[in-house]
């Protein structure tokens, strides 16, 4: 059986890096079979429709795998329905975020044949057996199908994966990774604007998240999960001695959760002298850091660090099931900041019942803080999510098709989308209009990143154009 796993091309993101979802299925498949498997990144090769449905003519694939975000829902669909059109008995499946938080939107596009949910490795697997086989699907745990009245079907959550070490590496071998390490000017390969070096990528070092943040989607569950610290080396000394990687992002959603864990895999880091970067935009957490996992953290090569606060109002930290000790918050920061990390921080505005006294009281907190730079998201209410399922309780109806991260797209506050947007230009103003924070970040930002995120500062705050995160 062939199988085709697509990642779209959707040209509102800021980054393109390895989709290493896409590479960890096909990996999976590629331990547990014989399946031949071919991974298209859109994406990255900037691929038109036309050259997409080339790709799929010539491959000739039994199934077509989709791997998307909500944002590339439009484009996920639109590849379905030319790989249905090329071949009606293909078989489509979409999955990842999009497919996890909203099966049912996902099924109500006939040439989808199947949603996986959640955790997809070993649904996956299951699923490609019983198709090859043309044996019943109906058990198989994680998938969403049409049955033979036409109603939507789900099989219910899959049993998570406990031994993260069972699980091979990503699929290197199915890209090209150094389509990833030459995106030109302004281009990256991390969430991290901060990039220092081109050879980097991306590491998942556990699952799952037992915080109860109400925006957050739950791909991976609640319990957290973690592969060995040993078991994460291995990966790393086999991307820099293989393919010559010089910098990594973890993009775990609760990296230290077990924080004794996290300072073995600092402690080996160290002790291999990989010399190499380290980045975190996601998944440090500042009430489980202490100053010991710190120092470890910057011995094993961390230069930046970005905590995901969300607010600085302790009302809306305890409605949005964030609960974050404030005050530790701020002296987190100044250890960090103190220590010569470029200190980041994640802000969002526009929860439901959230004032605009709330909101300046977040500005206030950011610019008071040791921080060297913000991004300020406005609030986006995904399918799946307790934020969503709760909206009706404010009255609020959105349209899902108006999801744009750059924009005030969908509004669920009591404020205008105008006040919103203007709100953040101040956010903005105030907390880079001030001349010792302008050092400090000029002494810890790389010169192009220094110089590509100052242009989108000025270009959002003078003249109000799209923003995207630094």
């Amino acid at each position: 059986m062939k199988i085709l796993l697509i990642r779209p091309n959707t040209d509102m993101f800021f980054a393109t890096p390895p989709p290493i979802g896409l590479m960890y299925i096909a990996a999976y498949l590629k331990k547990h079979s014989d399946y031949e498997i071919r991974i298209l990144d859109a994406r990255v090769e900037k691929l038109k429709y036309k050259d997409i449905e080339q790709r799929i003519k010539d491959y000739k694939p039994d199934v077509i795998g989709i791997g998307a975000l909500y944002a590339e829902a439009k484009d996920s669909h639109f590849i379905a329905r030319i790989s249905k059109t090329l071949d009606k008995n293909c078989k489509v499946i979409i999955g990842g975020p999009y497919a996890t938080s909203d099966y049912r939107n996902v099924l109500e596009d006939t040439n989808v044949d199947f949603a996986v949910i959640g955790e997809g490795e070993k649904t996956m697997l299951e699923l490609m057996n019983r198709l090859e086989y043309k044996k019943d699907i109906t058990n198989v745990k994680g998938i969403a199908y049409r049955n033979e009245n036409n109603s939507i079907r789900f099989t219910g959550y899959p049993e998570f994966i406990s031994d993260l070490d069972s699980i091979p590496f990503p699929a290197w071998e199915l890209v090209n990774p150094n389509n990833y390490f030459n995106l030109g000017w302004g281009g990256r390969s991390l969430a991290n604007t901060f990039q220092v070096h081109k050879r980097a990528v991306q590491i998942f070092s556990s699952r799952g998240c037992p915080a109860n943040c109400i925006f957050c989607h739950n791909i991976f569950g609640k319990r957290f999960r973690a592969r060995s610290p040993e078991n994460v080396i291995q990966e790393i000394k086999m991307l820099v001695n293989k393919y010559g990687i010089r910098e990594i992002e973890f993009i775990d959603d609760f990296f230290h959760h077990d924080i004794k864990r996290a300072k073995k895999t600092a402690d080996l880091i160290i002790s291999q002298n990989f010399r190499i970067k380290i980045g975190f935009v996601t998944g440090l957490i500042v009430d489980n850091m202490d100053e010991e996992l710190l120092d470890k953290l910057i011995r094993a090569g961390t230069y930046r660090i970005v905590y995901g606060i969300e607010s600085g109002d302790s009302r809306i930290q305890k409605m949005i099931g964030k609960n974050l000790n404030l005050e530790k918050t701020k002296k987190i920061i100044e250890m960090t900041a103190e220590k010569g990390i470029s200190a980041g921080g994640s802000f969002m505005i526009g929860f439901p019942e959230e004032t605009e006294d709330n909101i300046n009281t977040t500005i206030r907190y950011a610019c008071e803080s040791r921080l060297h730079v913000i991004s300020f998201f406005t609030v986006t209410a995904f399918p799946g999510t307790a934020l969503y399922e709760g909206l009706p309780e404010y009255g609020k109806k959105i349209s899902i098709a108006d999801i744009n991260y750059e924009t005030v797209s969908q509004n669920v506050s009591a404020l205008s989308k105008e006040r919103l947007f203007k709100l953040k230009r101040i956010a903005y103003t105030k907390f880079y209009l001030n001349p010792s924070r302008l050092l400090r970040i000029f002494l810890t930002t790389p010169f192009k990143s220094l110089v590509i995120n100052g242009i989108r500062v000025i270009r959002f705050v003078v003249f109000g154009l799209k923003m995207r995160a630094v």
